[in-house]
């Protein structure tokens, strides 16, 4: 991020090619979610317990693709950050 400048367009190894004033946002996004699931885990909920909570609801919408269902097998969005 310190190398990006407000014009940069970024290329992840995978998912959308983003520019860098995207990133921060994203990046509060994946702290907040995962400081709601470290507290789950400090309170001895079970990985059931945080598929039920939709920690990543309030992103969902817009997330690309974060309202698409995983494929068959791979469990849910929470399983991205808990596993």
């Amino acid at each position: 991020m310190k190398l990006s400048g407000p014009k940069t367009t970024l290329v992840p190894g995978h998912g959308t090619i983003i520019h860098a004033e995207l990133i921060a946002p994203y990046r509060s996004m994946i702290l907040d979610i995962q400081e709601k699931v470290q507290q789950m885990v400090r309170d001895d909920k079970s990985l059931q317990d945080v598929r039920a909570a939709k920690l990543t609801s309030p992103y969902d919408a817009r997330v690309p693709g974060g309202l698409a269902p995983l494929p068959t097998g791979l469990g849910t969005s929470a399983d991205r950050f808990v596993g």
